[in-house]
């Protein structure tokens, strides 16, 4: 009778998946080197330009009065569009009361207040408002600048204006 080898221990064929997934972190590693020594290289220049740049001698820029106005203008249309109008209109929304109609708001960037206009069903919703304004959020020192009673119409409402500051002003 001829003799059985049997061999239990399984042989294990070798995968070459982990030699490809090596052969590709090297790749990824070697690009990754090659492109922060590039952005260093960029980063060297453009701090070297900007030495040269500040150490340059500064010559005063001269503008007409037209240019200097039109600067001015546009210094102001930049602060109003840098306002925060999200916050500044949740705020007055919040604030929102069914006795109370908001006719205006005005905001003044260089100041950093808003100006709101309105009519109110009676004084104590005025006051009511003005608290709801104060809350703590964005609008901070509300206060009454003026009112006036609407004894010409029914209901007898109150036309009132409020000032109001936002919470990063100065």
């Amino acid at each position: 009778m001829r003799r059985l080898e049997l061999d239990l221990a399984a042989t294990r064929r070798r995968s070459i998946l982990p030699w490809v997934a090596l052969l590709a972190a090297l790749a990824l590693a070697a690009d990754a080197t090659h492109r922060h020594a590039e952005l260093a290289a960029l980063l060297g220049e453009a701090q070297s330009r900007l030495q040269r740049r500040e150490a340059a001698p500064q010559r005063p820029v001269v503008l007409d009065a037209g240019t200097a106005r039109d600067f001015r203008q546009a210094e102001q249309v930049i602060g109003r569009l840098a306002l925060p109008w999200d916050a500044l209109f949740r705020a007055v929304e919040d604030a929102a009361d069914e006795r109370v109609a908001l006719m205006t708001i005005e905001p003044d960037a260089q100041k950093g207040e808003v100006r709101l206009g309105g009519e109110a069903a009676d004084y104590d919703a005025v006051i009511g408002y003005i608290e709801r304004l104060g809350a703590p959020g964005l609008l901070v020192g509300a206060h009454l600048l003026r009112h006036e009673l609407r004894e010409d119409q029914p209901g007898q409402p109150v036309r009132f204006t409020v000032v109001a500051r936002w919470g990063g002003a100065r």
